[in-house]
């Protein structure tokens, strides 16, 4: 009896150890899996305009804290200078990336997606419907190639019409997965 209680017990233990090393082996799975899955996700949501798809998959506060950095990066790059010679600048330069924080602040938001995807407003405050066929969005994810920075960094490398490489970065927290910045070329933050 005692055998046999040994082997129901060991037998136990055997069936437990087997669905522990195949769930485990599943979230690895999942969170190997998680950075493509999510980047497919936002290609799509691009394509078909779908702004509510495409803001599940981003961490606003984080992405606009990161574009904003940019952008008053080259601010302040492209001014340094001028900082020298004239004590103005200074005064602009706090306006120019204050006036950069709201533009920011107001686009990179769900409706802000919404509003850039469905159309713009043009000078006249009327909505103007900015024309970018599926064929052009599906030319930008033409040629994109994916990099593991870490176990919980992800980036998406896609040519723009230069054929400068935008990066785009995900980060894990926990499981999931979601786009925190934005690396835009230089060339591009210029024209600006």
């Amino acid at each position: 009896i005692i055998l046999f209680d040994l082997n129901k017990t060991e037998l136990k233990m055997k069936k437990f150890l087997i669905i522990a090393i195949a769930c485990l082996s599943l979230l690895m799975l999942y969170v190997g899996v998680g950075p493509y899955l999510v980047a497919s996700e936002i290609k799509e949501s691009v394509i078909e305009k779908d702004s509510e798809k495409l803001s599940k998959n981003i961490e606003f506060p984080l992405l606009r804290k990161n574009i904003k950095e940019q952008l008053n990066a080259v601010i302040m790059k492209q001014s340094a200078s001028e900082l020298e010679e004239n004590i103005f600048i200074a005064l602009a330069l706090t306006l120019a990336t204050t006036v950069t924080d709201k533009i920011v602040d107001s686009f990179i938001t769900p409706s802000g997606l919404s509003q850039l995807m469905e159309g713009g407003k043009n000078t006249d405050g009327n909505t103007q419907k900015i024309e970018v066929s599926k064929k052009q969005d599906k030319e930008l994810f033409k040629e994109v190639r994916y990099t593991y920075d870490s176990l919980d960094k992800f980036s998406v490398w896609s040519s723009n019409y230069r054929g400068e490489e935008i990066r785009f970065i995900l980060r894990r927290n926990g499981l999931v997965w979601k786009l925190v910045n934005i690396e835009i070329p230089m060339s591009e933050l210029n024209t600006l």
